[in-house]
């Protein structure tokens, strides 16, 4: 298990969110309580870039999860392309 970043879990316990660290040191965020049960899940990567005199790190969240909808609804150039 790689180390995350210090920074992290200290910034995400001051705004009392619950969260877990993975094996690579990267904290994951569920975030829920909207409407229709949802949740959001959010990536928040320990390693960092730095560009001229900024650091930066990624953070990123899947857009849907669950079954893919059924190639009648999804549009044709969707499914000719091979995106899916």
């Amino acid at each position: 298990m790689s180390k995350p970043d210090p920074r992290i879990p200290a910034m995400l316990e001051l705004a009392e969110l619950k969260f877990r660290i993975d094996d690579d040191g990267d904290a994951i965020v569920v975030i829920s309580g909207w409407e229709e049960g949802r949740s959001q899940t959010v990536f928040i990567s320990s390693r960092t870039y730095t560009y001229d005199d900024q650091e930066f790190r990624e953070v990123f969240s899947p857009a849907y999860t669950g079954e893919l909808p059924t190639a009648k609804v999804l549009p044709e150039s969707v499914t000719s392309h091979g995106l899916i």
